[in-house]
């Protein structure tokens, strides 16, 4: 399992998110704030019954970022809520604990 520590903010917030599509692929320890991903890849459906292999990791991204799309930005989707702002701070924080991994 790869391991990524999150800042205490980051972390709640992650919490609220429906992470059910990552199933058996999530661990949270809220004692650690740690989010622990599987390795074994995760089919994925997409909107027309196309279904994909992806890591956990990309998934987790993928339901961020859907997690900005529907809640994180104005009726008219013109404008990031603060909502959204913490969406793509967790996000960032992610994608830079990802990097510091693969370094």
């Amino acid at each position: 399992m790869s391991e990524y520590v999150l800042s205490k903010k980051n972390y709640e917030l992650l919490k609220n998110i429906s992470l059910a599509e990552l199933a058996d692929e999530i661990v949270l320890d809220d004692k650690s704030q740690k989010v622990m991903l599987g390795e074994k890849p995760v089919d994925v459906t997409f909107e027309g019954g196309v279904t994909q292999k992806m890591s956990a990791f990309k998934l987790l991204l993928l339901i961020v970022d859907d997690e900005i799309t529907d809640k994180g930005l104005s009726e008219d989707q013109n404008l990031c809520t603060e909502y959204g702002r913490q969406l793509y701070s967790l996000y960032d924080e992610l994608l830079a604990l990802r990097e510091e991994e693969t370094r």
